[in-house]
């Protein structure tokens, strides 16, 4: 069993990924649709997963649903219930379980989390483009009289790319 032996395995995991990805949505999906779908066994299946991914079949389908549940709570403004039926897990109760247990938060603290992180991001960006402006005009205000104070503030305008070297 060579380097091409795995490459193959590797294709074949890429399309279950696929075939599970296509069929997200779809709270019936399960395991045996995906052996239908690529002519092999539960076994087969179970063994390959386990392999490559240390997790059984339906475990891997969850994680998949899980990690495009992730994506919808940072990229949109859905419902957390729209986004696990997007997902296909219509049982909100397991949506929030297997995501904390995923995650180790809840789907609403995530979202919180990543809207804090978010607006931290925006005061930063704002603050790195409006503080210089302000800072050249306080400095220019407060004309400083001694050498050091001359010294901080052009070193506060250098820093701040308004003034050059």
């Amino acid at each position: 069993m060579g380097s091409y032996y795995d490459v193959l395995q590797q294709s074949f995991v890429r399309k279950i990924d696929h075939f599970i990805e296509k069929n997200l949505d779809n709270p019936s999906f399960s395991v045996d649709e995906v052996c239908l779908e690529l002519g092999i066994s539960r076994s087969q299946l179970h063994r390959l997963l386990i392999e490559h991914t240390q997790l059984s079949a339906t475990l891997y389908i969850r994680k998949i649903r899980l990690k495009k549940a992730k994506n919808l709570l940072e990229s949109t403004n859905q419902r957390i219930s729209e986004i696990s039926d997007a997902v296909g897990i219509n049982s909100h109760a397991n949506f929030s379980k297997y995501f904390f247990e995923e995650f180790q938060l809840s789907p609403t603290d995530f979202r919180k989390q990543i809207q804090q992180k978010q607006l931290t991001m925006a005061m930063t960006q704002y603050w790195f483009r409006h503080l210089p402006k302000l800072l050249k005009i306080r400095l220019k205000l407060y004309l400083p009289t001694s050498s050091f104070a001359q010294s901080l503030c052009s070193l506060v305008l250098l820093v701040f790319g308004l003034r050059s070297a």
